[in-house]
């Protein structure tokens, strides 16, 4: 029996130690070693599960891939998206303390889950998932006891957008508030950008409800809604860039797409009142309206699939084919537009042109990021910065063809108001003349009858 119980052992002993090296292993996370912030992708192995259903108890690390060796050393974004992401490293806390950690797989994980080895059979079990500071829904804390070793197995999944990255991180837990003010510094100045425009659109946008207050007309209306709109855009970004919080992955998957939608719609609204296109221009009336309908379904269409939880690659495409449209668009009112010869017209083709192409390139940065024509770093890296350009210009452009039209407006009244001046005195002229006509006429009578009576 004791014989029987000494097998027993030594078999369980060898089975432990057989699973435990089955994992792998690469340059173990040493807890010394995070000082603030740890960046862990040489450490890290990834197993992807894109149709969601690999039992967890399954996981071993022959189904893991060392980073390095994906294509790109990346993983592409529908994988991360549409399914679970499985991340799995060694951590051994090499100090005579209890060492606290905040892990995070990036910034746009909608889902974390932490999971160890259990000590007696070698099953995944999971570590009781504590939120960071801040309700930052990407973080999860790890503690580890004094010379405590693990290999440690991270479930993740992420928010349906392309800002989404994998970018696992250990952060100790004191330098936590440092490590999200470093993530905003990666906007290089931006933010400050994008609260100066969104304060010069919110100034348009009282200056436009004045107008729509005191003429009635409704292009100052829609130019308003159009200017909240883009400043909702533009200031939501910069607030909460580099968050994690629910309403940050809310407005990053669907918000800041439908404002973006309304914002266009509303400005297409504001150019056919503007040039009073029903009137002067009806075939490029019929292609506003038509652009207004189309851009209505895009975000019918998106929204549907948002909440239905569709695959991602259905809502990136979407997205991506919408935006297509707002560049053929520009190029169609362009290309109208030049025909016409119209010198308002001009001013808002020659926004529309700065609009057209600064968001091209700004969409060109987002689906070719690694393009060789594209900064590293920096500033000129952000697709966003060039979007806003674009936005500027064409607010420019917007007041000098306003002020141009409101100087046409002015010099019509004038000569209206002249016109009508020269109506009430020939008017005048005529009632004297009249007058003096029925009083000649009475004289001529008079005379007439004292001849008679001679």
């Amino acid at each position: 029996m004791r014989k029987f119980l000494l097998l027993k052992a030594l078999l369980l002993f060898f089975a432990k130690a057989l699973l435990a090296h089955e994992d792998p292993q690469f340059n173990t996370v040493k807890t010394s070693a995070v000082i603030n912030t740890y960046f862990l992708p040489q450490n890290m192995h990834v197993y992807v599960d894109t149709n969601q259903n690999t039992p967890l108890q399954t996981l071993r690390g022959g189904l893991f891939l060392h980073l390095e060796n994906f294509p790109k050393q990346r993983i592409p974004k529908r994988f991360m998206i549409d399914g679970y992401v499985y991340l799995m490293f060694w951590i051994v806390n090499d100090e005579a303390i209890e060492r606290s950690f905040y892990f995070t797989a990036g910034n746009f994980a909608t889902e974390t889950l932490l999971y160890t080895r259990d000590s007696t059979d070698q099953s995944w079990i999971e570590i009781k998932p504590v939120l960071a500071e801040y309700n930052e829904k990407a973080y999860r804390q790890l503690i580890l006891k004094p010379q405590e070793e693990v290999a440690l197995l991270v479930k993740a999944k992420f928010a349906r957008t392309t800002v989404s990255i994998l970018r696992p991180y250990l952060i100790n837990t004191i330098f936590f508030k440092y490590h999200l003010t470093e993530i905003r510094s990666k906007l290089y100045g931006l933010d400050i950008i994008t609260y100066i425009l969104s304060g010069v659109l919110l100034m348009m946008l009282l200056f436009s409800l004045a107008n729509y207050v005191q003429t009635k007309k409704r292009e100052f209306l829609y130019y308003s809604l159009y200017a909240l709109c883009i400043a909702a855009l533009l200031s939501l970004k910069a607030v909460y860039f580099g968050l994690s919080t629910p309403f940050t992955v809310l407005y990053e998957e669907y918000i800041d797409y439908a404002l973006l939608i309304f914002g266009y719609i509303f400005y297409i609204s504001f150019t056919r009142m503007f040039l009073n296109t029903p009137k002067k221009y009806p075939g490029l009336n019929k292609l506003f309206i038509g652009a207004e309908i189309i851009l209505g379904m895009f975000l019918i269409s998106f929204s549907w699939m948002y909440y239905s939880e569709q695959h991602f690659k259905m809502l990136d495409n979407t997205e991506n084919y919408s935006k297509y449209f707002m560049i053929f668009l520009g190029i169609v009112y362009l290309v109208l537009g030049i025909s016409h010869k119209s010198k308002l017209m001009n001013f808002l083709l020659a926004g529309n042109i700065a609009n057209l192409l600064f968001s091209g390139y700004s969409q060109f940065i987002i689906i070719s990021p690694t393009s060789s024509f594209i900064p590293k770093s920096g500033l000129f890296k952000q697709s966003l910065l060039f979007f806003e350009i674009g936005i500027f210009l064409e607010l420019v452009l917007f007041l000098i063809g306003l002020v141009y039209k409101n100087k046409v407006e002015l010099i019509e009244k004038v000569k209206m108001d002249e016109v009508l001046k020269q109506e009430a005195k020939k008017q005048e002229y005529e009632k004297e003349i009249a007058v003096l006509r029925a009083q000649q006429d009475e004289r001529i009578r008079i005379s007439a009858d004292m001849h008679d009576e001679l």
